[in-house]
C-alpha cells in the first residue's frame, strides 16, 4: 500500500514538475531559449558529451578503489556499472533508488560477485554524499568573495553547517554507522534478490571487509571530490560555448550550489523543474539571462540521454542474451 502511495505521489510531483517547466518556458519565451540552444549548435553539444565522459570515468574510479581488492574486481568494470547507474537514474525519472540496483546488477553481471557490487554501491553513495560537502563549501566561499550581498549564503551555509554535523557523527560513532550499513546490505539483498545477496552472512562479511578499507575510502573521497570539480569544468566550457563570459570561479559556485539543491530534492523524479528553476536562480546572480540558463539546462538533459540511451540499450541487450542463455541451457540430469 505504501509502494503504491508513494509511487502516485512521485508521479504527481513529476506532473508538478514538467508544469514548472512549462510555466518558465512561457514566463522567458521559447524563442530566446531556442537562441541560446542553436548558440551552442550540435558540435558544441558533442563537446559537452565527450567532456563529461572523463567524468564518468572518474566517477567509476571512485567506485573501483573501494572494492578493487576482491576477484575479477577491473577499472573498466566499474566505470560501466557507473555508466549504468548514472543513465537509469537520469533516462528513467523515476528510477533514481533503480539506478543504483541496475548499476550493481551490471556490475556483478561483468564477473564481480553480487556481495561486493551491492555493499560497495552503498559505500560509495556515502562517500559521494560526503565529498559533496567540501565542493558546496567551496563554492559558498567563492559566493562570499564574489556575491556578498547574495541571500543564499545563510540558507546554505546552514545547510552545509547540518550536514558537516551529521558527518562528524557518523564518523565518531563508526560501529553504529557499520551497523546501519549491515542492516541496510541485508535489506537490499531482501528487496532485489537478482543482487545475489541471499547469504546473510556472506553479506556482513563482505560489509566487514569493505568498511576496513580506509585507504579506498579516502581515495574515493579525493576522486569524487576531483569529479565534482570536473563537473563545474563542464558547465564553464558549456556557457562559453554558448557566448556566455563567466570565470571558472563563477561556475564552481553555479554548479556547488546546484549539486547542493539537486540532493535536497533527491524525492522529484529527475529533478524535472527543479534543474531549470534552480539554474534559473543560480545562473541570474552572475548576470546570464533566463532564458540561457533554460537552455543550459535542456541541454544537459540531452547530454544525459546521449550517453544513457545507448548505455541502456548495451545494457538491456546483455541482461536479454544472459536471460536466453539461461533459458537454453539443458536441464542438468543425476
Amino acid at each position: 500500500m505504501k509502494a503504491v502511495a508513494a509511487k502516485y505521489l512521485g508521479a504527481l510531483i513529476f506532473v508538478a514538475g514538467l508544469g514548472l517547466i512549462a510555466y518558465l518556458v512561457f514566463r522567458f519565451g521559447l524563442e530566446p531559449i531556442g537562441r541560446a540552444w542553436t548558440a551552442l549548435g550540435w558540435h558544441g553539444l558533442a563537446i559537452v558529451v565527450a567532456v563529461h565522459l572523463p567524468v564518468a570515468a572518474i566517477l567509476g574510479a571512485a567506485w573501483w578503489v573501494i572494492g578493487h581488492g576482491t576477484a575479477h574486481a577491473r577499472l573498466h568494470k566499474f566505470i560501466w556499472g557507473r555508466l549504468v547507474r548514472d543513465s537509469a537514474a537520469e533516462v528513467l525519472p523515476f528510477s533514481q533508488v533503480g539506478g543504483y540496483v541496475l548499476g550493481a546488477r551490471a556490475l556483478s553481471l561483468s564477473g564481480v560477485d553480487g556481495f561486493t557490487a551491492a555493499i560497495t554501491t552503498v559505500v560509495d553513495l556515502i562517500i559521494e554524499l560526503a565529498a559533496k560537502l567540501p565542493y558546496i563549501v567551496i563554492g559558498l566561499f567563492l559566493l562570499a568573495w564574489l556575491k556578498p550581498e547574495s541571500d543564499l549564503f545563510v540558507p546554505v551555509a546552514g545547510g552545509v553547517l547540518v550536514s558537516v554535523a551529521l558527518l562528524a557523527a557518523a564518523i565518531m560513532l563508526k560501529d553504529r554507522t557499520r551497523g546501519v550499513l549491515e542492516r541496510m546490505a541485508v535489506r537490499l539483498g531482501a528487496r532485489w534478490p537478482a543482487l545475489g545477496l541471499g547469504d546473510e552472512k556472506k553479506t556482513l562479511q563482505t560489509v566487514g571487509r569493505v568498511f576496513e578499507n580506509g585507504h579506498g575510502a579516502a581515495s574515493g573521497f579525493a576522486l569524487h571530490l576531483a569529479a565534482w570539480l570536473l563537473g563545474a569544468l563542464e558547465l564553464w566550457i558549456a556557457l562559453h560555448l554558448m557566448g556566455q563570459d563567466i570565470s571558472f570561479a563563477e561556475a564552481i559556485v553555479i554548479d556547488s550550489l546546484f549539486t547542493g539543491l539537486r540532493t535536497l530534492a533527491f524525492f522529484v523524479p529527475g529533478a524535472v523543474g527543479i534543474q531549470e528553476a534552480g539554474y534559473v536562480l543560480l545562473c541570474g546572480m552572475f548576470g546570464i539571462g533566463a532564458p540561457v540558463a533554460i537552455a543550459f539546462s535542456f541541454i544537459r538533459r540531452a547530454r544525459d540521454f546521449l550517453i544513457g540511451g545507448p548505455v541502456l540499450l548495451l545494457w538491456q541487450t546483455q541482461e536479454g542474451r544472459r536471460s536466453l542463455v539461461r533459458r537454453t541451457r539443458p536441464a542438468v540430469t543425476p
